[in-house]
């Protein structure tokens, strides 16, 4: 119930956060992007002498520039100097074989990089069938560090500011929402969607443009020079859907029959215990007291909180994307875990790892 009125609470102070800032921040929000993309427009007119070419669609319309993702006039600069040294006094078959030869090159210097990987790995396995010559094992960085620790960076700084709101001017907290997130989330929204719309202005806009510096190279007897477009991002795959015909039960039989996948029918009900009132009656006595072990009753509330009530069957649940049991052998981790999927009408996937059963 608790939960109930937390997220009916968030609702209306979504919808009515939503209404304010449509009324009196959707037209500002409009012309800010407008002026943004037309200063943009200037600023490569002027420092590069032509007009920028609009982001594609895929990529997410102007907000690749807002993003940093889109080269600079500096760059393209660059790029078109790089360009110039590497075409100058070539035709175009000769550009043609000097690609393909360089194709050439970057393939057999990857089969040479796999062959020399190949026989290291061949030379530190014979080495370590020597007890002499074992050089060890090396313990290498995790390549998700770097970024774990960036994400970890990021955390802190976004909600130091949070963690040290007073209580009294910002008590909303304790009703499940902060309002500066709620406000931050929904004006985030509805610049993307403002942005959506302008930048299909702002493209018969730059046509327009173009079509004007055309005319003048024109007009002075110049011949307007032929760009080379950036190249258009692939869409993104659409994953097909799975179709459980008679030849995926076929496919699928040995991984049933072993045991790897299995369709529980355990239902939670058949989950008994008592919940373990101790702790209440200890925290009633000392605020500070040691709470002990939770009994079957209070981990099967659990289970259907995080676990079933998780999986969004209930709004105002809290999601998750993950829950570990852990217990003594046979103590029915197994049994809760198919009760679970049970419930679901999910089926239930065992995972080996190190010699340990997930």
């Amino acid at each position: 119930m608790t939960r109930l009125k937390i997220n009916t609470t968030y609702l209306k102070e979504l919808e009515k956060e939503n209404t304010r800032i449509l009324m009196f921040k959707k037209g500002n929000q409009i012309d800010d992007i407008t002026d943004e993309i037309r200063n943009w427009f200037k600023e490569w007119f002027y420092g590069y002498g032509f007009f920028p070419e609009f982001p594609y669609e895929i990529e997410g319309g102007t907000i690749l520039v807002v993003r940093g993702d889109y080269p600079s006039i500096e760059e393209k600069q660059e790029m078109d100097e790089k360009t110039l040294k590497e075409t100058k006094g070539k035709t175009k078959e000769q550009m043609k074989e000097e690609r393909a030869r360089l194709k050439e090159e970057k393939k057999m210097k990857a089969q040479m990089a796999k062959e020399a990987k190949r026989k290291e790995d061949e030379n530190l396995v014979k080495a370590r069938c020597n007890p002499f010559s074992d050089p060890g094992y090396k313990i290498l960085e995790s390549a998700a560090l770097p970024s774990l620790n960036e994400a970890l960076i990021g955390y802190r700084a976004a909600w130091s500011l949070f963690d040290e709101m007073p209580k009294d001017k910002f008590g909303e907290t304790i009703y499940g929402y902060m309002k500066p997130l709620l406000t931050e989330d929904l004006m985030k929204d509805m610049h993307l969607e403002c942005r959506k719309i302008i930048d299909e202005m702002m493209r018969l806009d730059l046509k327009m443009l173009i079509q004007k510096h055309q005319a003048d190279f024109k007009s002075m007897g110049k011949t307007f020079p032929k760009v080379k477009p950036r190249k258009k991002p692939k869409a993104p795959p659409v994953p097909k859907p799975v179709i459980y015909d008679k030849k995926l039960i076929k496919q699928t039989a040995p991984v049933f029959d072993l045991n790897l996948v299995t369709k529980p029918t355990t239902k939670l009900s058949e989950v008994y215990g008592d919940l373990n009132y101790a702790a209440y009656n200890f925290n009633i006595i000392d605020p500070n007291a040691s709470f002990p072990f939770p009994a079957y009753g209070d981990i099967k509330d659990r289970i259907r909180l995080s676990c079933i009530m998780g999986c969004g069957i209930q709004a105002g649940a809290t999601r998750r994307k993950s829950v570990m049991l852990l217990g003594p052998e046979r103590n029915g981790k197994q049994f809760l875990a198919d009760a679970v999927a049970g419930e679901l009408s999910k089926i239930f996937w065992v995972i080996f790892w190190k010699d340990s059963r997930v």
